[in-house]
């Protein structure tokens, strides 16, 4: 993945869609990756659509992936299900970078590792109330307890800016105190 990596960065005219579901990758070719991607100037403005979906993203060292969904850009489908990765963390990155163009957000089978007696960070329901361009967000399959659940609803709810959300909240295990 490192030597392909390399030749993201190289990119003359950026990219506009890469589709690496289910290929194996490990975090840290994830992490190279996105480093790549980052070192891009011209990915931020044309990269379109992420698809990383079915590749084993658990664990808090996904660092570069972070730092590149933070970074303003223009994806408008993005696609991190059955990853496993972090749903706060990847929220918190889209609340920096993605809040203008990114229409759909698949988070299918994600985690969200809130504990018991701890808030919600608020840039989780940040980032629904001020996002610009939602359509679709599919959290299928996601355990949740109730308190995240709420901030995702009371976020979209006093979002203007967006009309006919399509929510998946199918398979969800919603987990009572």
């Amino acid at each position: 993945v490192s030597s392909l990596s390399i030749q993201f960065a190289k990119l003359p005219k950026g990219l506009k869609h890469l589709n690496l579901s289910r290929t194996s990758l490990s975090p840290k070719g994830v992490n190279s990756l996105c480093q790549s991607l980052s070192a891009n100037p011209l990915t931020a403005s044309t990269l379109t659509h992420l698809d990383l979906s079915g590749n084993a993203l658990r664990g808090d060292d996904l660092s570069h992936l972070y730092n590149f969904l933070a970074q303003p850009n223009t994806i408008v489908h993005l696609d991190l299900s059955n990853t496993e990765c972090s749903l706060e963390l990847v929220c918190s990155a889209l609340l920096r970078g993605c809040l203008q163009c990114l229409a759909v957000l698949n988070l299918s089978r994600s985690v969200f590792s809130h504990r018991k007696g701890k808030e919600v960070p608020l840039s989780f329901k940040q980032f629904f109330s001020s996002s610009l361009a939602l359509m679709q967000i599919n959290l299928s399959g996601t355990k949740l307890s109730p308190e995240p659940l709420k901030a995702l609803l009371l976020g979209l709810a006093c979002n203007h800016s967006l009309k006919g959300v399509s929510l998946d909240l199918s398979n969800c295990e919603v987990r009572l105190p």
